[in-house]
């Protein structure tokens, strides 16, 4: 997953981790997609029918091509159902069946993109790491959409349930050293018709172990297909939750510049912010205003179920992610590093789809040396209420 989401992520972590190096002395108060129709156009291993439906598997990899590291679930992503798989029509081949296992979710009904209807694309590829240098897919070995698209290239939505009722099959496979399964449920199927900065809400992903948190283009996980055989794996399911997190100043603390900058949340699995600290959740805003008494909801993904805790870095002075020189945080400096306040340990129910919160900024670092403040938001930027 190579997007700006994801860099100013794996960055504002890393700047957290060495807040002693990046920003000096401190004041406050807590003290010391690209397009992947061709994966899909490569369907023709499930025959005719398959083949058809690969190429509406490409379009819909477009979306989806930067979810291969998007997310798949902090508790693994294989279950311990058996599966039945029947042996592939052609003896010299292989069949592969995956029965998608979804977490548990409270579907909101009034809300198109989190309302559980959607389309689901399951892909399997000969390698596991299907990102290329340019951004791009490699090809799939095979693609499966549901439900199938029409004729006339239109497609609908069906309940997340019905589409994982069965196990999805893939026959007459080509039998290489090893295969990868990938499922992506489209619970918001806007991000069919155009390019989105992935990872957005709604979108489920199966067939990766992010059990480590958000990492840099993860692995497919594989599956042992053999000639003359039918291949029976399960694969959990796992949703981007709606992220949205309220940010404002604590009393008593005064922003080092204007208050305004590039502002980041961050959704850890502990307080103790280290090298080894795992992201379960991100948001970005270009832009925030948080001078005087302004607020600024910033809209973001979450995965898996905690115990996490929340925290939030505004680049007062546009320094970067990798710099905390100036930035207004949520954190405070402990012997042992930066640490999380217990105040922002994130509470919410397993099955919630969407998920509120607020955070203060109760830490502001000392500015760069020589530097001033030029970062100004526009009122279309600053996410204020």
């Amino acid at each position: 997953m190579k997007n700006g989401m994801r860099g100013l992520l794996s960055a504002g972590l890393c700047a957290l981790c060495f807040a002693h190096a990046c920003g000096g002395e401190s004041e406050g108060d807590g003290g010391g997609g690209k397009d992947a129709g061709s994966g899909g156009s490569d369907a023709s291993a499930g025959g005719g029918s398959a083949g058809a439906a690969g190429s509406s598997g490409g379009a819909a990899g477009s979306a989806g091509s930067g979810g291969a590291g998007g997310a798949a679930g902090a508790a693994g992503a294989g279950g311990t159902t058996s599966v039945s798989c029947a042996p592939p029509s052609d003896v010299t081949k292989a069949a592969v069946c995956v029965l998608l296992q979804p977490e548990p979710m409270k579907f909101l009904p009034t809300d198109p993109k989190l309302d559980g209807k959607g389309v689901l694309v399951v892909q399997l590829f000969d390698t596991a790491q299907v990102e290329t240098a340019d951004g791009g897919e490699v090809p799939a070995v095979a693609t499966v959409v549901l439900p199938t698209p029409s004729s006339d290239g239109g497609q609908s939505e069906d309940t997340l349930a019905n589409l994982t009722q069965q196990p999805i099959r893939f026959d007459a496979l080509p039998v290489p050293s090893a295969l990868h399964a990938r499922a992506l449920f489209f619970d918001d199927t806007s991000v069919l018709a155009s390019p989105v900065d992935f990872p957005v809400p709604g979108v489920w992903i199966a067939g990766i172990d992010l059990g480590a948190g958000l990492t840099e283009d993860p692995p497919l996980l594989p599956v042992a297909a053999t000639a003359g055989q039918g291949t029976g794996v399960t694969r959990k399911l796992w949703a981007l939750r709606k992220l949205t997190v309220q940010v404002s100043r604590a009393a008593g603390v005064s922003p080092k510049g204007n208050g305004q900058g590039p502002l980041g949340v961050l959704v850890t699995d502990k307080a103790q912010v280290s090298s080894t600290s795992k992201v379960f959740g991100t948001g970005v805003l270009p832009c925030a205003d948080v001078s005087g008494t302004q607020k600024a909801n910033v809209g973001g993904i979450l995965f898996g179920a905690g115990p996490y805790w929340l925290t939030a870095v505004l680049d007062d002075y546009g320094v970067g992610s990798n710099d905390l020189s100036g930035a207004l945080t949520a954190l405070e400096l402990t012997g042992g590093g930066p640490k999380i306040p217990a105040k922002n340990q994130l509470n919410f129910a397993p099955d919630a789809y969407a998920v509120n919160a607020t955070v203060e900024l109760d830490l502001a670092f000392d500015p760069p040396d020589g530097g001033g403040d030029a970062v100004s938001c526009g009122t279309a930027d600053a996410g204020g209420d």
